[in-house]
């Protein structure tokens, strides 16, 4: 058993991993912004090419239009999964899913890169890895009891 001010400096990494992964969604919530402006000139472009018959012109709106869905469809699944991983790091639930979520936070650089290491750093511990072992022991032995 870890000693209790390792146990409390465990829970606080992790409490604050979550706070972190929170902001990191809300910064990709930018570039859901971003998605949104691109769709609306791609509408906006295809709509006043459709009017005048250009076919170019409408090619090019339903290039933003198509980038503008890309992007937000990328950063609305991002912003999910940013949630259900700070809500797992919280709960010291599904270390696995905060592992592959923090290796796809490396991507973005720098805040991304700097939170998926410490992410990294913290859930490598064996003390952090045995408190995610018990609850998931526990959510098992929970499942075979109701079904």
């Amino acid at each position: 058993m870890p000693p209790d001010w390792q146990t409390q400096r465990d829970s606080e990494h992790l409490r604050l991993l979550g706070i972190f992964h929170y902001v990191s969604a809300g910064l990709t919530g930018i570039g859901l912004l971003v998605g949104i402006i691109y769709l609306v000139l791609g509408v906006i472009l295809g709509g006043v090419a459709l009017a005048e018959g250009e076919e170019e012109a409408m090619f090019v709106g339903a290039v933003f239009g198509g980038t503008g869905l890309f992007i937000l469809l990328i950063s609305g699944a991002m912003i999910a999964v940013e949630i259900l991983a700070a809500r797992y790091l919280m709960s010291d639930r599904k270390r696995t899913f905060c592992m592959v979520i923090a290796a796809i936070n490396c991507l973005s650089f720098p805040t991304g890169t700097a939170l998926g290491v410490f992410t990294f750093i913290v859930l490598s511990r064996p003390s952090v890895q045995a408190r995610f072992a018990k609850v998931a022991a526990a959510e098992a032995a929970q499942g075979s009891r109701n079904a």
